[in-house]
């Protein structure tokens, strides 16, 4: 990543998970729900990554801007099962258990029919 366009959208990128942690933490105000929403990033990006790598592509613009997509995708994901979470053990009585985190993750997967 040596030219200008290349710079520019890895300091954006930079900038705009920098950002979307702010966001987490005014939304969650706790760094550790924040953080626990950003460590799914890395884990979304190993995907992409193995594709690139099996399609024998190379990084260019586009795949950069798929990876912020990709990036937004999962912050997304992790937000709705976390206030899922929250939404359990605030209303419906659930305890911070176990059991609980698998109710909600089964009841946050997308069902296939």
């Amino acid at each position: 990543m040596t030219d200008r366009p290349s710079r520019m959208i890895a300091v954006l990128f930079l900038l705009s998970l920098a950002g979307m942690f702010l966001v987490l933490y005014s939304m969650f105000r706790s760094s550790n729900f924040s953080l626990q929403v950003m460590t799914a990033l890395p884990l979304a990006f190993i995907g992409a990554v193995a594709a690139i790598l099996v399609t024998r592509q190379t990084l260019t613009i586009a795949s950069m801007v798929g990876f912020i997509s990709l990036c937004g995708i999962a912050t997304r994901n992790g937000i709705l099962l976390l206030d899922h979470y929250l939404h359990l053990v605030r209303y419906e009585g659930e305890t911070w258990s176990r059991e609980m985190l698998i109710r909600a993750g089964q009841e946050r997967l997308a069902q296939c029919s």
